[in-house]
């Protein structure tokens, strides 16, 4: 939960800065490279519960329904959770790849624009030239 609460943090903030179109470099820095950690360390949290929860409801037969029944409805708990520890798997690794993708799109922009502020920062110190020498004549 810590995992993925973290990398919310550093989402929505990100987000607001660029509704306001301002430029923070770290902050995107940190959107961008702290899901590295963060994604790894809350997938392989979720796993490790579902798999204590697969043992624990197999043992238990815990919000498992057999037959007979009413409904003739037989669901067993453990064995989807099974199939949830699978998703969860393929789910993770493919939000990983996804985040990369958008990572090196982002690592390229943000490359760009320091590029175009060092610029900026050069031309402004130029013009801050200009001014002293046109006042000293």
């Amino acid at each position: 939960m810590v995992a993925w609460s973290g990398i919310e943090v550093l989402r929505y903030p990100y987000y607001i800065t660029q509704i306001y179109e301002l430029f923070l470099p770290y902050l995107m820095w940190l959107r961008y490279n702290a899901w590295v950690i963060m994604y790894p360390l809350g997938i392989i949290s979720e796993l490790f519960l579902v798999y204590h929860g697969i043992q624990l409801t197999a043992s238990s037969d815990r919000w498992s329904v057999h037959l007979p029944n009413y409904f003739n409805f037989s669901f067993n708990f453990s064995y989807y959770l099974c199939i949830h520890f699978v998703a969860i798997a393929i789910a993770g690794v493919s939000m990983m790849n996804y985040m990369k993708g958008q990572r090196i799109k982002a690592m390229k922009k943000l490359n760009r624009l320091n590029s175009m502020k060092e610029v900026y920062d050069c031309q402004v110190d130029l013009l801050k030239i200009r001014k002293k020498k046109s006042k000293s004549k």
